[in-house]
């Protein structure tokens, strides 16, 4: 049973850094406060290391991180059979978010990348709203991801929009271990 009275909405938008971040971070907050919370990951290779979820696991949050490996982005110049793989599982994965946010025990549920998903044309707006419109009325909801589109800012109770004004990125400096992964 979940300990918010009234769960909202909330989008983390935007072609600048700090999305998922943000997100964690907001994981972290609520377990601090005796919330249960569960990160679903999209779009991200299941094999690979991040430190937040490494810190994550040790509070006991529940990630669930799809298996990717057939993913265009990820893994581009595939064939077509790679792409019918892909989108199926980009089904069972929206099927299973949904399940688990009718349901939910959880009191906190981040969709990290869905909105890349749709920018992507895995999925539509529609697929994205009829999650949000099943989420447990108590259950707090945070998606993720690049250009989210007016129908789901419409939807969203809060919105975050990352602005990227600088990146030491575009000057050859590779992603650090414990500050980008």
């Amino acid at each position: 049973m979940t300990k918010l009275k009234k769960g909202i909405v909330q989008v983390y938008t935007g072609n600048g850094k700090g999305k998922t971040t943000a997100a964690v971070g907001l994981i972290v907050r609520a377990v601090g406060q005796g919330l249960s919370c569960c990160l679903v990951q999209f779009l991200k290779r299941k094999s690979s290391f991040s430190g937040e979820l490494k810190s994550l696991e040790t509070l006991g949050v529940k990630i669930i991180r799809f298996d990717n490996q057939e993913c265009p982005l990820i893994f581009p110049g595939k064939g077509p059979e790679y792409q019918d793989k892909f989108l199926k599982s980009i089904k069972e994965s929206l099927v299973y978010s949904r399940e688990l946010l009718e349901e939910s025990g959880f009191d906190l549920v981040v969709l990290d990348e869905i909105l890349n998903v749709v920018n992507n044309n895995y999925a539509n707006d529609d697929d994205i709203l009829e999650l949000v419109k099943v989420k447990h009325e108590s259950t707090e909801l945070i998606l993720t991801g690049r250009n989210a589109s007016e129908k789901i800012i419409n939807a969203a109770d809060l919105v975050t929009k990352m602005d990227l004004k600088k990146h030491p990125y575009y000057e050859g400096l590779s992603a650090r271990k414990g500050i980008e992964f």
